[in-house]
């Protein structure tokens, strides 16, 4: 088939048209669009299919989030002596945003409760345990998935160093576990 326009001028065959429409290839090009818009069609419905599955817990992103929760004294040490271990299995610490409490025995914690400050960005990273009275202690920390480590020193004194209690420095150096959930 051929259209001619007012003169010879515009001259176009079908065969001609299709060419400009699809490429030399003609009707296979089509066919080969087709199959690519159904692959990107299929591909769509995947994804949006995956991201339809229950989302994943989110992970905490700061120290005081992974903090959050009920802890268990495992062992502590003050001045360099092992407290009593039936004590110290007695003891508990719960943590809520920024605040703490001991909700049993105290006797071997900074306080009854009150506040911390972290900083995470030193090494060792640093915590700061401010009483309900405003006595600050100066602590440092390490936290390993449900177990955390920390060492005060007396109110008053500068901040600990190393994870150390040894006789004489009157440092207060714990190890904690997370409680499990039932």
């Amino acid at each position: 088939m051929e259209v001619r326009l007012k003169g010879d001028s515009c001259r176009a065959s079908v065969s001609d048209a299709t060419r400009l429409a699809f490429g030399h290839a003609g009707v296979h090009a089509l066919g080969v669009m087709k199959a690519r818009l159904l692959m990107i069609a299929a591909l769509g419905l995947l994804l949006a299919a995956c991201n339809r599955q229950a989302p994943t817990p989110a992970t905490p992103k700061t120290d005081l989030d992974r903090l959050q929760g009920t802890w268990y004294l495992d062992s502590a040490m003050q001045d360099g002596k092992p407290l009593p271990e039936v004590k110290v299995k007695q003891t508990t610490i719960v943590f809520k945003g920024n605040t703490f409490r001991f909700p049993g025995s105290a006797e071997y914690a900074t306080s009854k409760a009150g506040t911390i400050k972290l900083d995470e960005t030193k090494t060792p990273k640093q915590m700061d345990a401010i009483s309900t009275d405003k006595e600050v202690m100066l602590g440092i920390y390490a936290l390993e998935g449900d177990s955390y480590k920390v060492c005060f020193a007396p109110a008053g004194k500068p901040r600990p160093t190393e994870f150390t209690s040894t006789p004489g420095n009157g440092q207060i150096f714990q190890v904690w576990e997370r409680q499990k959930k039932q």
